[in-house]
């Protein structure tokens, strides 16, 4: 059987690449609530732990990236920030490094895969964060490359080939959700057609076979599909950045280079394919798996330009290219690395990172619930754990109810939604940014400005004002859609008439079309059209969000629904119901 070549020299330029252009200090708000779930993990001996942070959501949390976040606690807790910057660039070099031995297992020369991996590589790099993903982005060519690897060996290095792959694929599962595609992934790289790959046999697909179960290691067991369903669909796609799907334009060549570098790949994988009339089936199913992620969500762009990186490495061929070539591709990345050489760092960009206000809630001892940015919960609830509570942090809405987002978003903008979860929770602090139109309004309603940066307000109920804490709000009134009052006025005919469903019908496709944007009119509407059709979740969601803004009758239909709603919207009902 063909052995794989020994890498090409330029490859280190590659890796060191791919590794500066990660040095840069903490920005990512993810890192800290995956610091409180490693520390919740450790704490319970148990992947699924009590909530350690949130006021709403349900009270326990199934954490599916468990050891990401257990290691990357071990890591702060022995370097700070600089372990995690420098742990994180180091899964960006161990990348590059999978993908050239998926590349030369694939059938390229060592020049020629010098030069898919350098195109890989500085189009992914952007996705290299002290997230779970990182680790996603190293173990998915790992897993490929030792398939290929298995299937072309012969004697020792075949089985310790497959037991790689057993054994990556089940750290997958205990570190990132992504692991749903490792069946088909590794199916892919099983199927016929690969250069150097002997014949598939029943044996080798017996072998392969137990990877069918590594999506159900994970804490979530079976229900992880409906999971990963959940976190890539609903409000989530239409308010985080990248959770929404690559919109067409970004399919065009750019100017941003991650996405220049993709459609290179892209296009010279296709040109290549169609010049030498070769496309390995297992090379195009996994294409089309990577635009198929990233229509759902482009933070899968990174993780489509690995799983294009076998085709491209199997079109490429063994011929050897001119000497300038790979390492004119290495040079590509490294001169990528160097424009980040101003932006190095090993700390915390405190710019992003609310440092300076959780400090000042800190020296003012705040204990207890907090109103929150969507950008200050994550290191809220890591600095001070056990003292206080928040609103929400960047797990929402991704993991929790989409409803607790709309409480926040509806909050921010709207004082009366605002007072309405003050009686619900009773907040001890309030920290938003200064330009929203509820930091203009707070100081008429008994809290404080206590302290201020640039970006950010905390309020308290009494204490020192700082002056001029707030700016003029870009956009100082919510903006409420609905059909009309006429058809306002015809929903209620119908359900007078019993007509349910119709109005389920007509409601549903305003809340689709307005999404946070719809009235609180439309939500009691169908409220109680879905408890006329025994709709308990529906009920639950709607009548929650009419009640925040004290609409007639919700909280009678949340009391009435209440022991059918799951745990998270049981809680948050609860603390509405006690407002009454």
């Amino acid at each position: 059987m063909r052995r794989m070549s020994r890498p090409h020299p330029a490859l280190a330029l590659v890796v060191a690449a791919a590794f500066t252009l990660r040095v840069q200090p903490v920005y990512s708000l993810d890192v800290w609530w995956h610091l409180s779930m490693g520390r919740a993990v450790l704490d319970a001996g148990a992947r699924t732990v009590p909530e350690p942070v949130g006021l709403l959501g349900p009270s326990t949390y199934v954490d599916p990236e468990w050891l990401f976040d257990v290691l990357a606690l071990g890591l702060f807790e022995a370097g700070g920030p600089a372990a995690i910057v420098l742990v994180t660039a180091l899964a960006a070099a161990l990348s590059a490094l999978a993908v050239d031995a998926l590349a030369r297992a694939a059938g390229a020369s060592a020049d020629r895969a010098v030069v898919v991996t350098a195109l890989v590589a500085a189009a992914s790099s952007f996705r290299f964060l002290p997230r779970p993903q990182s680790l996603f982005l190293v173990l998915l060519p790992l897993v490929m490359a030792l398939v290929l690897t298995f299937r072309s060996r012969t004697g020792p290095a075949r089985w310790v080939a497959l037991a790689g792959v057993w054994a990556t694929v089940a750290l997958w599962s205990q570190v990132h959700t992504s692991v749903v595609i490792a069946p088909v992934v590794v199916a892919c790289m099983a199927w016929p057609g690969w250069t150097g790959a002997r014949p598939l046999r029943a044996a080798d697909v017996a072998w392969l076979a137990p990877v069918a179960a590594a999506p159900f290691l994970g804490a979530f067991g079976v229900g992880v599909v409906d999971q990963v369903l959940r976190h890539s669909d609903g409000d989530a796609t239409r308010y985080i950045t990248d959770m929404r799907p690559m919109a067409p334009i970004e399919l065009a060549l750019v100017t941003q280079p991650s996405i220049l570098l993709l459609d290179a790949l892209l296009l010279g994988t296709l040109g290549l394919a169609g010049w030498r009339r070769r496309a390995p089936p297992g090379g195009v199913v996994l294409a089309i798996l990577g635009f198929a992620l990233t229509s759902t969500a482009n933070r899968f762009r990174a993780a489509w330009a690995i799983l294009l990186a076998p085709w491209a490495a199997t079109v490429a061929g063994a011929d050897p290219l001119p000497r300038a070539v790979p390492w004119g591709a290495a040079g590509v990345v490294a001169l990528l690395a160097v424009t980040q050489v101003p932006h190095l760092g090993l700390g915390v960009d405190r710019g992003m990172v609310a440092v300076d206000l959780v400090q000042a809630m800190e020296d003012h001892d705040v204990r207890g619930a907090v109103f929150d940015d969507y950008d200050v919960g994550g290191i809220l609830g890591w600095r001070m754990a056990g003292r206080v509570r928040v609103l929400l942090d960047g797990r929402t809405p991704t993991h929790f109810d989409a409803d607790d987002l709309y409480a926040w978003r509806r909050g921010v903008r709207d004082p009366e939604v605002f007072d309405t979860l003050d009686r619900a929770f009773g907040f001890a602090a309030v920290a938003i940014a200064r330009d929203r139109p509820l930091c203009g309004a707070l100081s008429g309603r008994g809290w404080v400005p206590v302290w201020s940066d640039a970006r950010r307000v905390l309020f308290l109920r009494t204490g020192a004002a700082v002056p001029d804490a707030c700016l003029p709000p870009v956009d100082p009134t919510p903006r409420q859609g609905d059909g009309g009052a006429g058809e306002i006025a015809a929903w209620d005919a119908l359900l007078d008439a019993g007509r349910a469903d119709d109005v389920v019908a007509a409601a549903s496709a305003v809340v689709d079309r307005l999404g946070h944007e719809a009235s609180p009119a439309v939500d009691l509407r169908l409220a109680r059209a879905c408890a006329m059709t025994g709709d308990a979740a529906c009920v639950g969601s709607r009548a929650w969000r009419a009640a925040l803004y004290g609409q007639p009758g919700a909280l009678d239909l949340l009391a009435a629904v209440r022991d059918r709603l799951d745990d998270g919207p049981q809680r948050r009902t609860d603390a509405l119901l006690a407002t009454r």
